[in-house]
């Protein structure tokens, strides 16, 4: 059993799965984009609330295939694009990575990049030519 600990993440995205469970798909350091069942996500206000986009995660998580399962969730990053505007812009770059980065491709460039273009974009600093750099 593939066994992961305290890896830096971003939440991409999060679905609702059977009753109290989530599919996340996060963008982590050294594994890239992967996804992860969250057994018990809707159990709590205190696990809900940890699903935030847009900060930094430390992440843990064991199993095989293609959905393992998160075993720990640690916010460790303070929340960022507090405007519906930069919201929409942090939305956008998740899409981007969803949709043209495959599962499992390690990326830690790109991870990179990611957490320094949502840096610009809360400090609303040249929007557009944050998102081009990005794409």
């Amino acid at each position: 059993m593939a066994r992961v600990i305290h890896q830096p993440a971003f939440l991409l995205h999060a679905r609702a799965y059977r009753e109290t469970s989530a599919l996340l798909e996060m963008l982590t350091l050294d594994h890239g984009r992967v996804g992860l069942i969250y057994k018990g996500a809707k159990r709590s206000p205190k696990r809900a609330a940890q699903l935030q986009s847009f900060r930094e995660l430390r992440v843990s998580w064991s199993g095989r295939g293609e959905l393992p399962s998160l075993t720990d969730l640690e916010i460790t990053g303070a929340s960022r694009l507090a405007t519906p505007r930069l919201k929409i812009c942090g939305l956008y770059l998740n899409e981007l990575l969803i949709n043209l980065l495959p599962r499992n491709s390690p990326g830690e460039e790109l991870y990179r990049c990611y957490d320094a273009t949502l840096s610009q974009l809360d400090g609303q600093i040249a929007i557009e030519p944050s998102l081009r750099r990005f794409e």
